[in-house]
Parts: structure tokens; C-alpha cells; sequence
């Protein structure tokens, strides 16, 4: 009856789909109609931006007799910006505290409230949606030449925290 538990789980789907058109036109004279038909020469670039992503994460909090705290999550990331093999990753958090001021030892009344706290985690983020693909272009003789060389085989960049703390 001293133990107090919570459970979340949960899922998030996410869709962005840009859509981009660029276009240039040289030779404009003053006075004509600014159409890229009037321009001595034009050019125009498009391009569709599709990013999917998933994530399902699982929380459990554990509080027992108001000084023993605990929490804990599990997450599952996918995403449509990383490469083939690097679809999913995982990444957690975890944390507890203890509030060592409502222990019956505790000898300093005037302190309502002196808690020790410690937590990891961990995070990762993602690319921009051009990092993972090769691109080309043409040079001034005509000849195809890489532009970007892109990464099939790229992760999220990953980061891991740990924090300690003292409230009193």
C-alpha cells in the first residue's frame, strides 16, 4: 500500500512532405512583361521532400512511501531521414531520487524538504532530408559530376546525459 506505480505507453506518426520549385531567368529587358518566356535564357529547379517517422515509447514511475522515487523510459525512433539499415534506433531514460528529509532519522526539522536526485538519458537527432542521397549535376562541358556525395548508411547523431542534483 506504500508503493504507487504508474505505466504510459504510447505512439506518434509523423508525415512532411515539402514541395520546392525554383526558378531564374537572365536578360529580363525593362518594360517587358517579367515572364521567364521573355528572358534570353532560364532555368528552373523542383524538387519533393517526403519525411516519415515513427516512435512508440513505454514510461514506468515507482514511488514508494514518498521517499524511494523511480522512473524509467524505453523509445523506439524510425525515420524515413536515416539510411536502409539505420531505420530505427532506441533510446531510454532513467531516474531516481531519494528524499532524505522524510526519513525518521532525518535531524534537521527547519529542512522540509532535501532530496538527492540522479538521472541518464539519452537522444539522438536526425539529418537533413539531402544528407543520405547522392546527387549530380552537370558542368559547363556537358559531362554528369557528383555534387553531393550522401550517405546511405547514416544514423542520428547520438547524445547521452547524466545529471545530478540536491533539493533542499
Amino acid at each position: 500500500r506504500d508503493l504507487t506505480a504508474r505505466a504510459t505507453f504510447r505512439g506518434l506518426m509523423e508525415r512532411e512532405e515539402n514541395d520546392f520549385f525554383e526558378a531564374e531567368g537572365i536578360g529580363l529587358k525593362a518594360g517587358q512583361n517579367p515572364d521567364l518566356s521573355a528572358a534570353l535564357s532560364y532555368q528552373s529547379n523542383s524538387s519533393i521532400e517526403d519525411v516519415r517517422s515513427n516512435a512508440y515509447f513505454g514510461v514506468v514511475g515507482l514511488d514508494y512511501d514518498g521517499r524511494y522515487i523511480a522512473d524509467g523510459l524505453v523509445r523506439r525512433d524510425g525515420s524515413s531521414l536515416f539510411g536502409p539499415e539505420e531505420r530505427w534506433h532506441t533510446y531510454y531514460r532513467v531516474s531516481g531520487a531519494w528524499r532524505m528529509a522524510q526519513e525518521s532519522w532525518w535531524a534537521f526539522p527547519q529542512i522540509g524538504e532535501f532530496k538527492l536526485r540522479f538521472s541518464r538519458g539519452t537522444a539522438g537527432g536526425r539529418p537533413s532530408f539531402a544528407d543520405q542521397y547522392e546527387t549530380f549535376t552537370f558542368a559547363a562541358s556537358g559531362a554528369l559530376q557528383k555534387a553531393v556525395l550522401g550517405n546511405a548508411a547514416l544514423k542520428p547523431e547520438r547524445a547521452t546525459e547524466n545529471e545530478f542534483g540536491l533539493d533542499a
